[in-house]
């Protein structure tokens, strides 16, 4: 088995083709408080630049873009900036400087395991990232969830993980 290493991730080559043709990618992010979100994120650009894929990135800080019940956006760089979201701004350049064509944003209404399948409604990618603990979910987080939070996503995209050592592999 090999890997190919691009930037500073690396992937197995089986995993790369896996992924070829993928066109949308889809990244959990936060206001850069969470090192997993960070790393994550980070390796979902490099992964997007590399597919040639549009970046979706779904803030799961506490402050939200308003209380909705559910996910708003997608949004562009312009709307992010006009509504003074600089996290969101600062992040989305950070993709674009990484390579990534276009990058759009979403919002759940809360930060929750279960956000992330919303996103997923919201956005429907081709590949979703995940940091490792997305991949171990508790008993409470399954019953919140009504199932098990990779399961659910993989059947509408695939699903990696992205490791803090820079691998990124198949869930």
């Amino acid at each position: 088995m090999t890997d190919t290493t691009f930037d500073d991730i690396s992937i197995d080559d089986a995993a790369l083709a896996e992924l070829s043709g993928a066109t949308r990618v889809l990244a959990a992010t936060d206001d850069g408080t969470d090192p997993e979100l960070v790393y994550e994120r980070k390796a979902a650009a490099r992964l997007a630049a590399r597919l040639g894929a549009t970046l979706f990135l779904s803030d799961r800080s506490l402050r939200t873009w308003g209380e909705t019940p559910h996910t708003r956006g997608p949004a562009t760089l312009e709307q992010l900036r006009a509504d003074g979201i600089e996290h969101m701004v600062a992040q989305m350049e950070e993709a674009m400087a990484l390579g990534v064509g276009e990058v759009y944003a979403v919002a759940p209404s809360m930060p929750s395991l279960e956000s992330v399948d919303l996103a997923v409604e919201a956005t429907d990618p081709s590949v979703v990232v995940v940091p490792p603990r997305f991949e171990e979910t508790t008993l409470g987080d399954r019953v919140q969830m009504r199932g098990d939070l990779v399961k659910a996503v993989r059947d509408r995209a695939k699903v990696v993980v992205a490791h803090p050592d820079g691998r990124i592999t198949l869930a």
